[in-house]
Parts: structure tokens; C-alpha cells; sequence
């Protein structure tokens, strides 16, 4: 799915907004995307780790469960679904 001229500008005025009150664009624009966690595993003690990350108008989605901390398993997906709305992957 490729993005118009338009939504790629919009994306691009999100992430700036964001960074100019330093805050993460999930929190400034929270109708935008959709963060869920899950087990990375199928191990009952397991906790909710992994993240998968959906940007709403497009339905691109993006996934991380490589760390053992939700935190950084998020920050790594939306670096992915970033590089996937701007590149068009």
C-alpha cells in the first residue's frame, strides 16, 4: 500500500511535532496508532512482551520481540513502522 503525497507530508509534520515537545507520537497522536502487546511465547509465566504497532489510516502494521522489555520492544516497532510508511515496504 502507498501512501499519498499528502499523508507522507502528514506523517513527516507528526513526527516533527512530536519531537519539538519531545514527546513520542503514539502519546501526541494517539487515534493515529494502535500499540497492542502479547506473549512472545506460548509459555504460561511468560509476560506480555511483545508489540505489534498499527498506524490506523493505513493499516500498515509493525512488530518487535526481540527485547524482554516492553519499553524498547515499542520504541523498535515504530522504528520499523516508520521506515515502512516513509519507504513504502
Amino acid at each position: 500500500m502507498t501512501l499519498s503525497l499528502m499523508e507522507e507530508e502528514n506523517l513527516r509534520w507528526m513526527d516533527d511535532m512530536a519531537a519539538a515537545v519531545k514527546m513520542p507520537v503514539e502519546v501526541l497522536f494517539p487515534k493515529t496508532y494502535q500499540v497492542e502487546y502479547y506473549r512472545r511465547s506460548s509459555l504460561v509465566n511468560e509476560t506480555a512482551t511483545a508489540c505489534r504497532v498499527v498506524h490506523v489510516p493505513s493499516g500498515i502494521e509493525a512488530r518487535s520481540q526481540e527485547e524482554g522489555s516492553r519499553r524498547y520492544n515499542r520504541n523498535k516497532a515504530m522504528e520499523r513502522l516508520k521506515k515502512k510508511l516513509y519507504h513504502g515496504c
